[in-house]
């Protein structure tokens, strides 16, 4: 019937790829009730013989993950052997005795990401293995990687769905202190212009960019960033999400209502003082609302008072939390 409608479905692609953890696939085995340890998943990769060749990125991946484990002195990693099969478990006593195997590793690692960063042509697939590398990126290749993606992804004329996946990923798994505060404000313009622009292509871009915004707002957040300008960085964005708070598509509505909290936490370089300013020099614009009541314009004398209403009770409201805090 007419008033009945199709609930909203979520793009096809999104459900499969968009944002998904950067880790190898997984056998889960559920056993009876109880489980000693449920958390532990046993990966399905085969490595190489000792001494043959890495032949996928996965591999490699899966090695890099073994050598973590095998290096932390925590005891959680040294439950993490227990699903282990023979083959994985040789390959991890010989990561604890082997410098050389580790050195080779981290060798192989960088050199992926030295090439792909030299490759003119980064196709999808080439994307989506080198970001499997990023939890184990030390923090000089970690920047390599992720300015190289930000500049692909700034210069490509139509959003580039992969990229912008491969950023938020890589943002995401960054290690303490590997992210800078320039490079997350320059990928929240860069989203901010996207999401400007998203009407000229398909009607699914607003959606995964502002996902990807709730993403990076969220690591902003807890990385406490304050560098945002409030007239370039912080209002241009607040007024395009709180337009999307209004729109129709439920999941759109519910990213960008997100996404406008999490800017909300990550303060500008507007000073209390000048903050207040502007709002108590909103009231002269209330108080010449009030006076064209001397041209006896009786709706103009009433909007007037309600705007200076309205702005008195928000400077009262700023200047008790100045002198307060």
């Amino acid at each position: 019937s007419p008033q009945s409608s199709a609930a909203p479905t979520l793009p096809t692609k999104l459900k499969e790829t968009l944002f998904q953890n950067s880790v190898p696939t997984t056998q889960h085995t559920w056993p009876s009730f109880f489980p000693q340890n449920i958390c532990i998943s046993s990966l399905s990769i085969a490595l190489p013989a000792q001494g043959a060749p890495f032949e996928t990125t996965a591999q490699l991946v899966f090695a890099n993950n073994l050598l973590r484990t095998c290096l932390s002195p925590t005891s959680a990693a040294a439950n993490a052997t227990v699903s282990l099969d023979p083959s994985q478990l040789v390959w991890a006593d010989a990561l604890r005795q082997d410098q050389e195997l580790r050195d080779r590793i981290r060798w192989l690692t960088a050199r992926i990401v030295e090439e792909f960063a030299a490759d003119s042509l980064k196709s999808s697939a080439a994307v989506a293995e080198v970001v499997l590398l990023g939890p184990y990126l030390d923090k000089e290749y970690h920047h390599k990687l992720l300015n190289c993606l930000i500049t692909e992804f700034e210069a490509a004329r139509l959003l580039d769905i992969d990229l912008l996946q491969a950023i938020v990923q890589l943002v995401q798994c960054a290690g303490p202190d590997y992210l800078l505060h320039d490079d997350l404000v320059r990928i929240l313009g860069i989203l901010r212009t996207r999401l400007e622009n998203t009407h000229q292509q398909s009607p699914e871009h607003p959606y995964y960019i502002t996902l990807a915004l709730s993403r990076l707002l969220d690591v902003m957040v807890e990385g406490k960033v304050k560098d945002l300008k409030r007239a370039a960085d912080h209002e241009p964005l607040a007024a395009i999400l709180d337009q999307l708070t209004n729109n129709p598509d439920p999941y759109l509505k519910h990213q960008a209502a997100y996404a406008m909290q999490g800017l909300l936490h990550v303060p500008n370089d507007e000073k209390r003082r000048e903050f207040l300013l502007r709002y108590t020099g909103n009231i002269a614009m209330g108080l010449l609302g009030v006076a064209s009541v001397c041209k006896l314009d009786l709706g103009e004398f009433k909007n007037g008072v309600d705007h200076l209403y309205k702005v008195a009770a928000d400077a009262h409201e700023v200047t008790t939390k100045i002198v307060g805090g």
